[in-house]
């Protein structure tokens, strides 16, 4: 069972009758209360220990990171390439930059958004799907599943 799974859960107190009320206590659980503290325990000491670099640094970094991908790829990386820029964008880490989304990143790297994202938006979009799906028919000579052609299922349940 996925980790998120089991914290759902959780939230829906679907664990309370054999008294795990919390993730702390399902920890407990699995490994014994001793070893969940001293665990805790050395996370408090590397915490204090580790040097944060500064903010302009990651921003540099980030940078430098989103024009490496590109230059290796071809292309402009999604949130999902460079997760550790994707959570300081997240967290508001560079908000001082004016930088509040993944797009507002490309537009300050690139001068310009990822327009793949937008290949399936509106009519000309629907169009382009139809046209897809079409041609998968065409060549499979079955209707597609939602597997064979996830990046247009995907925008159907984002909307």
């Amino acid at each position: 069972m996925a980790l998120r799974s089991i914290a759902v859960l959780l939230s829906r107190g679907q664990f309370a009758r054999i008294k795990v009320k919390s993730w702390k206590d399902l920890l407990i659980l699995a490994f014994g209360e001793d070893q969940v503290i001293q665990w805790k325990n050395k996370k408090k000491k590397r915490k204090i220990n580790k040097i944060k670099p500064d903010n302009e640094s990651l921003f540099n970094e980030a940078i430098s990171d989103m024009r490496a991908f590109y230059s290796e790829h071809q292309k402009m990386p999604r949130t999902t390439d460079l997760m550790h820029i994707a959570r300081s964008i997240y967290h508001g880490r560079w908000k001082q930059k004016d930088i509040h989304s993944w797009n507002d990143m490309l537009v300050h790297v690139f001068g310009q958004i990822d327009k793949r994202s937008y290949k399936y938006h509106g009519e000309e979009g629907l169009k382009a799907a139809i046209l897809e799906i079409q041609e998968f028919f065409n060549i499979n000579h079955q209707l597609p599943q939602t597997l064979d052609l996830p990046h247009i299922a995907r925008r159907i349940y984002k909307g």
